[in-house]
């Protein structure tokens, strides 16, 4: 993945509610993603990716709404 820097330990603690990643050919997050347990929302529009990996985001973030 290019242009992301990896969430870690020491910086899943952030703050972050919101991640707008629409129409960035995104086809997969990182497992990592689900360490954000505040983010409320991630907008991926209009980027290639598989419902199998949205049922995977749905699982790493039960609490998250993901706009597709």
């Amino acid at each position: 993945m290019q242009g992301f820097k990896p969430i870690t330990e020491t910086n899943k603690k952030g703050n972050i509610h919101k991640l707008w990643l629409a129409n960035n050919q995104i086809n997969r997050l990182p497992a990592s993603i689900g360490y954000l347990k505040n983010l409320q929302l991630i907008d991926l529009q209009n980027n290639p990716v598989s419902p199998d990996h949205l049922d995977e985001i749905s699982h790493w973030l039960p609490n998250c709404e993901i706009i597709f």
